[in-house]
């Protein structure tokens, strides 16, 4: 069962991925949102990327993880390697916030998505770097808070970690996707054309 609920998991994350990503960016943009209409039509238009993309994304996440712990355990060989992957993670979180994004917002190729990602990455490094803070921040503070007192730590975690960073880092992609992906090329009118359910 629980092989099962995992391998689930695993074919889910893309698209829930997407499906949040689509309504918060609506959140941030200040239109209406029909929460579980969006997040469901959302799916049914993007599944097709989004199951890779999550598989990849589940994949990198996994390995950054391992690799972290590997290095950490053996530190006084690999402190190196240990601190460039500290890098290399903080890169990442930088570039998924702008995957879903990108993906729920233009018709582009798998590819495509990832390439514009990493070049947002570092076109608003600084701004991916303040938002970076935030949620290393916030997290700071609940594993604080729950050293204090435990329950407070378990429902931080499942209500305002996951909620929070993902609000924190749209907030930091769509002005940049907006300010050279959409700004340059339509007026306002034909944005409504560029971007999906609008």
């Amino acid at each position: 069962v629980l092989y099962g609920i995992s391998a689930l998991f695993i074919f889910t994350f893309g698209p829930v991925n997407a499906g949040c990503a689509y309504i918060i960016k609506n959140l941030i943009k200040g239109e209406p949102v029909f929460l579980w209409q969006d997040f469901i039509t959302t799916i049914k238009r993007n599944w097709k990327q989004a199951l890779p993309m999550g598989i990849l994304d589940l994949g990198m996440l996994g390995l950054s993880a391992f690799s972290l712990l590997s290095y950490y355990v053996n530190y006084e060989n690999y402190f190196v390697l240990f601190w460039t992957m500290l890098l290399i993670i903080m890169l990442y979180t930088f570039i998924r916030f702008y995957l879903y994004t990108i993906m729920v917002t233009f018709e582009l190729g798998f590819f495509q998505i990832i390439k514009n990602s990493m070049i947002f990455a570092l076109l608003g490094f600084w701004r991916n770097l303040a938002m970076f803070a935030g949620i290393c921040l916030m997290i700071f503070l609940v594993v604080w808070l729950g050293s204090l007192f435990i329950p407070i730590a378990v429902i931080s975690i499942f209500i305002l970690i996951f909620a929070t960073s993902a609000f924190m880092g749209t907030y930091a992609a769509y002005p940049k996707i907006k300010k050279y992906m959409i700004d340059p090329y339509y007026t306002k009118s034909e944005q409504e054309e560029a971007e999906y359910g609008e």
